[in-house]
């Protein structure tokens, strides 16, 4: 008997045949008598009727000017069908489950709506049910404040969820269901077919799914080192690929992993003006510049601030390369900084495990494949 927790997205969720076998990998893991917590995403994704974007789109065909805590309330209600449906899924095939929001399993949260923290879990309803063999399904994504508001916890806030609670519970095991069979070294829309990682060191991961990797949030890679938690990557209709996540390097055939995000905004200018100007940058990226300018990386809209001397460069592509051999960090460097030409890039800059590039181009393919290619 092993204590489990298994997070469903909102594509393992999207058709009756896909829910028929995210309900069936609850299941055999039942049958097979393990305690077991189940955090479920919204259905579907963008453009089916039950998606986040599109409950929001309800607000907005009223007014775009939308009370943060009434959106929150209403997106919170995608995870609650899909807590309910699953529930009764595994109800009709003899497993009685109880299904709760984040509000009944004591998820607390600041009330930042829209992009909540959790600060506390009381697990203790959660276990009562489990050990006695009744299978909860957890609506993902969302809390409570201290004034009993509902909160949501933002993009990739059902992973924040199912890690904080597995946590909470010393599970063995977190199983996170998404549409890929794991980790691939690098996003297939840049190249074809890429390997995909049979394992990860969490800290490898973070730096991944900080600059780009969208398998699992960041801040759920945070919250695995925190509880030193075994992960899984996998894909409820692939049983045969999974990526672990944990301490371990992963294999040598797989010695790098490649993150992309395109369409970045660059702002250049003198630190203090920088700091003058800009409000928390949510990339947390800066590139030397000339003449002691810096360059700072956002994804938010930006609007020049005439009293300080700053330029604006839109369309930026950041592409980072990371060791996921622990100790092999300064040879995968060398190799990547003595063979990519410094004429395909703006700027570069290593970080811990890794080395990081800035172009000035919106579609990084070319110089994506170079990488890739040095190692596969």
């Amino acid at each position: 008997m092993v204590k489990l927790v298994k997070k469903f997205g909102g594509t393992s969720l999207q058709t009756k045949e896909r829910m028929d076998l995210a309900v069936d990998e609850v299941i055999s893991s039942l049958d097979s008598g393990d305690h077991v917590t189940v955090v479920v995403s919204a259905m579907g994704r963008e453009g089916d009727p039950y998606a986040t974007d599109s409950l929001i789109g309800l607000l907005e065909g009223v007014s775009q000017d939308v009370s943060p805590l009434t959106q929150d309330l209403l997106i919170s209600c995608g995870e609650v069908m899909s807590a309910s449906l699953f529930a009764h899924y595994l109800d009709s095939s003899g497993y009685p489950a109880i299904p709760m929001t984040g509000f009944q399993a004591g998820i607390l949260t600041t009330d930042d709506f829209g992009d909540a923290r959790i600060i506390d879990i009381d697990p203790v309803r959660i276990e009562r049910l489990i050990s006695k063999g009744k299978p909860v399904v957890l609506a993902g994504f969302q809390g409570r404040t201290v004034r009993n508001e509902v909160t949501t916890l933002g993009r990739g806030g059902s992973d924040t969820t199912a890690v904080a609670v597995a946590g909470k519970l010393g599970a063995d095991l977190i199983e996170i269901y998404s549409d890929v069979p794991g980790v691939a070294v690098v996003d297939p829309a840049f190249v074809s077919d890429p390997p995909f990682f049979s394992s990860i060191a969490r800290s490898s991961l973070l730096t991944l799914a900080q600059y780009g990797t969208k398998v699992i949030h960041p801040r759920a890679v945070e919250q695995t080192e925190r509880y030193d938690l075994k992960l899984s990557v996998k894909c409820a209709w692939d049983r045969n690929n999974e990526t672990i996540v944990g301490r371990e390097s992963s294999s040598s055939r797989t010695p790098l992993g490649i993150a992309v995000h395109d369409s970045y905004r660059g702002i250049i200018g003198s630190p203090d003006d920088l700091n003058e100007t800009l409000l928390t940058d949510e990339i947390g990226v800066r590139f030397p510049s000339a003449d002691g300018r810096e360059l700072v990386l956002t994804a938010n809209e930006f609007e020049p601030n005439d009293e300080v001397d700053i330029q604006v460069h839109d369309d930026l592509s950041l592409v980072t390369a990371v060791s996921t051999q622990l100790n092999d960090t300064e040879d995968l460097r060398k190799t990547i900084v003595d063979e990519i030409s410094q004429e395909t890039y703006l700027y570069r800059r290593n970080l811990e495990n890794g080395v990081q590039f800035l172009l000035d181009n919106e579609n990084p393919r070319e110089f994506v494949r170079s990488l890739y290619d040095l190692f596969y």
